[in-house]
């Protein structure tokens, strides 16, 4: 078997190459994935240190305007309560220390800018409790009360402050965080506030934006490597059904049948169809000539006495006429005896040939013994008769006169009978 002759599709390569893309495939497909989660949570993570940047923002400015509430409602009204919830907010609540350390936290990878505004908004508020803890101070020389916070019963007025009279304290008290000076103040720390709010929506849009568009650059290869893993598997069971099971059933259908193996497109069937159809034909030629010599006799080539007996049985029932001719070759003894066996063996094939020469192949002539043969003839009636007559007469001229070979004078006897139904 040449096997450069044969030819199709490598189904092992186009396989091995279509599983190895399915795996690159698969592979970015799962690394996108997971690119593109990484992305999708920063989009959430920054949107959620907005939010929470925000809030604290806005913590930091009612922490600011607490501490300025609670100055101004001592200032008005005398009450150490107020003066007590001032100093627990500056020191121990201190939501405005943790607002900052929360918003420097939050926006320590975005930029500096921001937590730089959130610093001076932080510094500018330290500045008012000055002017608060001062002004309450005042406010608390007038009449010290029981109760009052350290930072204010301790705290060191000027000289020119304690000669004040109650009215000209309170005076100034009402001035440093109702005047001018400190709403300014109030105003500037309103200002730090809105403007770290400002740079943070920018730098966090700006940041979000970025995200956003990386994740959708990851969203859109995910669905390309999707697709083309989809598609690959797609061909993959297109390969395998199309160029090896459909070639594989045809094959088998082909054994079942005892039949070629037709060609196909893939190498490997047609590898297989060619070296079993080369066993199939082997087999087939051996077959063949074993019939030949079960069914044949050796001499003469024509049909053996057991084939010829099996035909007698096939054509038992037949419902077609049948003629039966038996024939003798004459004093075929004294021919052997006289001429020896190897002429013996010549008349008789010569007699075979005779027979082969004028039957049609629809008739089947047999050597039926040592000199003896037979012939049925199908289709055929008496109404023939005439014909084999002549039939006959002709064998018999050729073995009397076309004398080859060295072969004598020949003459056979024939015996002659018709059936419209078989036998």
């Amino acid at each position: 078997m040449d096997t450069n002759k044969i030819y199709g599709l490598n189904i092992k390569k186009l396989s091995f190459t279509l599983i190895i893309l399915e795996a690159a495939f698969f592979t970015a497909s799962l690394f996108t994935a997971v690119t593109t989660a990484s992305r999708y949570k920063q989009i959430e993570q920054v949107t959620n240190d907005y939010i929470n940047t925000q809030e604290e923002i806005n913590c930091l400015k009612t922490a600011s305007d607490f501490l300025t509430s609670k100055a101004r409602q001592y200032v008005m009204t005398e009450d150490p309560d107020y003066a007590i919830v001032y100093f627990e907010e500056v020191n121990y609540t201190k939501r405005r220390e943790s607002c900052v350390a929360n918003i420097k936290k939050a926006v320590s990878s975005i930029g500096m800018e921001t937590a730089n505004n959130i610093e001076k908004a932080l510094s500018k508020s330290n500045t008012l409790m000055h002017d608060e803890v001062y002004a309450m101070s005042l406010i608390a020389s007038m009449n010290m009360t029981k109760n009052l916070p350290v930072e204010i019963t301790s705290y060191d007025l000027p000289e020119k402050d304690r000669i004040l009279s109650s009215t000209e304290k309170k005076e100034k008290a009402y001035n440093m965080i109702f005047g001018k000076n400190y709403t300014s103040s109030k105003t500037s720390i309103d200002y730090s506030v809105s403007k770290a709010s400002e740079d943070l929506l920018g730098v966090l849009y700006a940041h979000k934006a970025k995200c956003t568009a990386e994740y959708n650059l990851s969203y859109f290869f995910l669905k390309i490597f999707i697709f083309m893993s989809a598609l690959t598997f797609a061909l993959i069971s297109f390969s395998m059904i199309f160029f090896v099971l459909h070639p594989l059933r045809l094959s088998i259908d082909a054994i079942k049948k005892e039949e070629l193996i037709p060609s196909t497109s893939t190498y490997e069937i047609n590898y297989l169809a060619t070296t079993y159809n080369e066993v199939y034909e082997n087999n087939a030629r051996t077959r063949f000539h074993l019939k030949q010599k079960a069914e044949h006799d050796a001499l003469t080539g024509l049909l053996n006495r057991g084939a010829f007996e099996n035909l007698k049985t096939f054509y038992s029932n037949a419902s077609e006429p049948i003629a039966f001719m038996f024939i003798d070759v004459d004093n075929f003894k004294t021919i052997n005896d006289t001429y020896g066996h190897e002429t013996g063996d010549k008349a008789l094939k010569r007699i075979a040939g005779l027979l082969n020469e004028c039957f049609r192949i629809n008739d089947f002539p047999a050597r039926y013994g040592g000199d003896e043969f037979a012939v049925i003839m199908t289709e055929i009636t008496q109404a023939n008769k005439g014909v084999l007559e002549r039939k006959l007469t002709y064998i018999n001229e050729s073995l009397q006169n076309d004398l080859k070979d060295g072969l004598p004078k020949l003459s056979v006897s024939v015996g002659i009978a018709f059936s419209d139904y078989g036998f």
